[in-house]
């Protein structure tokens, strides 16, 4: 097996799929020799409805490839990726497919304790009748133990705590993806790999967690102050809506099975925005949940969004490495950033929210830092100066996403090979912090 450090490397160059963004299943190379999964190749083909013509655009250079026969399937295996994943992965850990044996277990419907914390767990019913198995920590001590060995670090960058961890514990995270302020001021994940909504205090204390019945993706809340998620294999659905307690509320959308989406986000206008990665685009639906049009011009790679207090859209399009704004019509407006590692430059830029003065915090994910623009995209200074520094050894954490709250704490979401944590920083007041609006990621 490779060592830890030389595994990050093979698998974040090597061995993520560029439609879904999580580690290869089934890798299928194109005769333009890039490489995709073979199911995240299947739904691309069917949401570009290319299967009529026979071919399709690959969704990274967009040369024209043929469809075999036999399909999907007919593709060539590509046996270096297969024989890296069998290098790097651990013994037990490598998956063929999302119904893998070893993906992590779904919580169980009895009372739990879970590392040293209560947990009492109860059915939470839907408007449409559907139960989803909701978990609350009543004694979060074990958390409060774990939040004294993460403070080494405390006052570099402002950090003021940390917590979470990678595991398949009630209170852990495999792949979170999104992070978001609820209007009680607590914080929610969404773990995409355990289809799962943990709900935290800042600081750090659990209160819920309930499984979801799809995969999820970002998360948000909306002007009523429900939690809004990304997801797929929802049957139709591109986006759900659940209560703080993990009650379904509602869905968007009927034609969305074949669609992989990312980030999510919900304007002041309560309308809700939706990015695409494997089509390039991105929807906006009406506070009735109604489509309202499809824009995608401009993207090539469109991952985590926000909107501001005037509903422009904002918008990390990650490979192309640029921040990319619109405004409420969906019309282009300006972009900023650019491959690079100096300030204000960007290497695969993710998650992005605003404060209240509509100035734009990013995660600037493999420069390792989160960096703040003024809200006409202008560099104005490095807020996260270099997270792979953990406790005083060097670990490749990454941000993925961030989120703001009215209290002054941004909330940054790191991950990395087989480790995920929170980070909660002081923001400067200096910086455009007031206590009258939550600014949220997205």
């Amino acid at each position: 097996m490779a060592t830890s450090g030389l595994a990050n490397q093979i698998q974040e160059d090597h061995l993520t799929c560029n439609i879904c963004f999580q580690v290869y299943r089934k890798p299928k190379a194109l005769p333009c020799l890039h490489t995709f999964c073979e199911q995240c190749l299947q739904n691309y083909i069917v949401s570009t409805r290319a299967s009529s013509v026979g071919k399709f655009a690959c969704p990274n250079c967009r040369q024209a490839v043929k469809i075999p026969e036999d399909g999907v399937t007919g593709f060539t295996d590509n046996h270096l990726i297969l024989s890296l994943l069998d290098t790097v992965e651990p013994e037990g850990t490598h998956k063929d497919g999302p119904d893998a044996e070893n993906d992590p277990p779904q919580l169980s419907g009895s009372a739990t304790a879970v590392d040293g914390n209560n947990a009492s767990t109860r059915e939470a019913q839907g408007n449409d009748g559907t139960a989803n198995t909701t978990t609350e920590i009543t004694n979060a001590d074990h958390g409060r133990t774990e939040n004294q060995r993460l403070q080494a670090d405390v006052g570099q960058d402002g950090l003021i705590h940390r917590f979470g961890r990678y595991g398949v514990g009630i209170t852990d995270f495999t792949n979170p993806i999104g992070i978001t302020v609820t209007h009680m001021g607590d914080l929610a994940i969404s773990d995409s790999r355990n289809s799962r909504i943990l709900i935290f205090s800042t600081s750090g204390e659990p209160k819920y967690c309930f499984k979801c019945d799809c995969n999820i993706f970002d998360i948000t809340t909306n002007n009523e102050g429900k939690l809004v998620v990304a997801v797929n294999r929802a049957q139709s659905a591109i986006v759900k809506v659940y209560s703080l307690d993990g009650r379904f509320v509602g869905s968007y959308g009927s034609q969305y099975q074949f669609e992989t989406p990312h980030g999510v986000a919900v304007n002041k206008l309560n309308q809700t925005i939706v990015t695409s990665a494997m089509n390039n685009c991105f929807y906006i639906f009406s506070d009735t949940w109604k489509l309202v049009n499809k824009f995608g011009t401009q993207l090539a790679a469109p991952h985590y969004c926000t909107t501001d207090s005037a509903n422009r859209i904002l918008i990390s399009d990650t490979n192309t490495h640029f921040v990319k704004v619109f405004d409420v019509a969906g019309n282009f407006m300006f972009r900023f950033g650019g491959r690079g590692y100096k300030e204000g430059e960007f290497n695969h830029p993710m998650g992005i929210c605003v404060d209240a003065r509509d100035q734009i915090i990013v995660a600037d994910q493999d420069n390792h830092r989160v960096q703040l623009f003024s809200q006409d995209g202008k560099f104005r200074k490095v807020l996260v100066t270099d997270t792979r520094q953990n406790g005083g050894e060097s670990q490749e954490l990454k941000p993925r996403a961030v989120a703001l709250s009215s209290e002054g704490f941004l909330a940054v979401l790191l991950t990395g090979r087989f480790s995920a944590e929170v980070r909660l920083y002081r923001y400067d007041e200096t910086a455009g912090r007031t206590k009258s609006e939550l600014c949220y990621i997205l």
